[in-house]
């Protein structure tokens, strides 16, 4: 079905397949359609396309079923995909547009534990109807294969992990627009899919901005078309099995409908991880191991090498006044 907020261009919102990452994997994606159909075959149903198919309750970019081009819209599809760090961008010059003209541009860039985007559009029009379309969104993802130990817990025995995520960007939709803007972060742990979905922005024009579909938490700031900071977001406590590898795929997703911006490019990083045995008491030593050899450990994610790399972490006060500081960050609960 059709999300709400893409009713004005969509009849059926379709589920391209959604394909699974590799263990380790980075992906950046810019998109930008604009325009309206010109009544050919399978012009008036949409979908989300790869990778923004994979986010759970996704604000994203929907493309219709017969293509771009052939369905008289402008726009193209940029997406790169590979072991190593990875960038993209996109930019869609004046289109013609139910009187007026939309512009747009994306971007994104991805690293192991730290990912970007954004995107923003212009449209000088007014009006509407349920084909007419200008959307720009840019998403990143990473997805790394993750194996924990520790001295206080035998590998192959239950245990649980803790994400946190510094998230920072700004959203603006200008009054007295068309717009309507979003930005948010995913999670997929051990899932085909980012079905967990840790944080979600969003403004319109005459609206102030929300967190979360609430008030936004301390660091941000909101105002009638606006929301701008950055906070901590810790996920639920998620299964693991010690000395086993656990998958794990987080993607960042900024999409800006008709006019406004979404401007996550300040980054989304994974700033701390807290593991937990299988009476959820706090391991303060612990080493984690990853496909992609990048170094994580109790502050998130440390650098990326060419080898994999594992590193011991040591109890102490800093460890202890990190775990009481990720307690009082805001939470999100997993959205299918």
């Amino acid at each position: 079905m059709c999300l709400k907020k893409l009713s004005y261009m969509c009849t059926v919102l379709l589920a391209f397949g959604a394909i699974r990452a590799r263990a380790n994997s980075l992906t950046a994606f810019a998109g930008i359609v604009g325009g309206d159909w010109n009544g050919g075959a399978n012009c008036s149903t949409y979908g989300p396309v790869s990778p923004e198919n994979l986010f759970a309750s996704a604000a994203s970019l929907s493309v219709p079923l017969g293509g771009i081009a052939f369905c008289g819209y402008s726009g193209s599809l940029v997406t790169n995909t590979g072991a190593g760090s990875q960038t993209a961008s996109n930019s869609l010059g004046s289109t013609p547009l139910l009187g007026g003209f939309y512009t747009g541009a994306s971007s994104a860039a991805a690293d192991y534990g730290v990912l970007h985007a954004s995107a923003a559009g212009t449209y000088t029009g007014s009006g509407g109807s349920g084909t007419a379309y200008g959307t720009a969104s840019g998403a990143s993802l990473f997805a790394d294969s993750l194996t924990y130990h520790s001295p206080f817990a035998t590998d192959g025995t239950a245990g649980f992990v803790e994400y946190t995520f510094l998230i920072h960007g700004t959203i603006l939709s200008p009054a007295g627009t068309r717009s309507d803007d979003f930005a948010q972060l995913n999670i997929g742990h051990n899932s085909a899919t980012l079905n967990y979905l840790l944080f979600q922005g969003h403004t319109g024009p005459t609206v102030a901005g929300v967190v979360n579909g609430g008030p936004p938490p301390a660091g941000f700031t909101a105002g009638i078309g606006s929301l701008t900071g950055q906070a901590a977001f810790t996920t639920f406590q998620l299964p693991v099995t010690l000395g086993q590898a656990v998958d794990l795929q987080v993607g960042l997703m900024a999409t800006a409908y008709f006019a406004g911006s979404s401007d996550f490019s300040s980054t989304a990083t994974l700033s701390a991880i807290a593991l937990f045995d299988s009476n959820r008491n706090f391991l303060n030593t612990f080493s984690i191991t990853s496909a992609s050899g990048t170094q994580y450990n109790a502050n998130g994610v440390l650098s990326a090498s060419p080898e994999p790399a594992t590193f011991e972490l040591v109890a102490g006060i800093a460890v202890a006044g990190l775990i009481r500081k990720r307690k009082s960050a805001r939470r999100s609960g997993p959205t299918a």
